[in-house]
């Protein structure tokens, strides 16, 4: 199983959409995915164009806003989605993407996630940041 990261960044979304890993699902870890640069990278809008695909987690979101740290908006809530979610890629063995606006891994809380639910999967899992 594979844990992937991406930013969209300011790509336009004919080019970045398509880099989305397939078959995997798409995490969106954004502390708020109602609003983006373009209309495309809405939580709306990503629902209905990655249909059953896209899961928007807010929880997983960064209240400090600083690339160097993660503060989820509760920590005890963000470590309770992250082991269900991976309960869920062990159980049914799949892949996930978690998907924020960053371009690049190095500048965003993605990382600190990705590593977290990496720690949760036990080994079973790779972390492959997706960069441009």
């Amino acid at each position: 199983m594979t844990i992937y990261t991406i930013g969209y960044g300011n790509q336009a979304p004919e080019v970045f959409l398509p880099r989305l890993p397939p078959k995997t699902v798409i995490i969106d870890v954004r502390e708020n995915p109602y609003h983006a640069w373009h209309q495309a990278y809405t939580a709306p809008v990503l629902t209905r164009s990655l249909k059953g695909r896209y899961w928007g987690m807010p929880t997983l979101g960064n209240l400090s806003h600083r690339p160097d740290r993660w503060n989820p908006p509760s920590l005890t809530v963000a470590r309770g989605t992250l082991y269900g979610l991976a309960r869920k890629m062990a159980r049914d063995n799949v892949s996930v993407c978690l998907l924020c606006m960053e371009l690049r891994a190095d500048g965003c809380h993605r990382r600190f996630v990705a590593q977290e639910l990496a720690d949760m999967m036990n080994g079973r899992a790779e972390i492959v940041h997706l960069e441009p």
